[in-house]
């Protein structure tokens, strides 16, 4: 999806605001196409920004609900999630 590569573009730029935006853009859309694989993507995507844009609450909750969607799914990225969570919630 465009809005996912952009934001990966963005983030690189160092445009994190405008990054965030784009990987929001680019959940909304994956949820709107019932992808919930591609939405976890995304949301893990924009939650590795928002914490580096010092957003550690937003990112919270961005990595808590890809984790929710992998769990459902039995995907085993959400291990990866989890440990990230537990990490930052130290």
């Amino acid at each position: 999806m465009v809005s996912d590569t952009m934001g990966y573009a963005l983030a690189g730029l160092g445009r994190l605001d405008e990054a965030i935006a784009s990987y929001s853009a680019a959940a909304e859309g994956m949820r709107s196409l019932g992808r919930r694989r591609d939405t976890a993507d995304c949301l893990i995507a924009l939650a590795e920004t928002q914490d580096r844009a010092g957003q550690g609450g937003a990112a919270r909750v961005s990595w808590t609900e890809a984790l929710e969607m992998l769990e459902a799914l039995d995907d085993p990225e959400a291990d990866d999630v989890r440990r990230t969570l537990a990490a930052r919630n130290g």
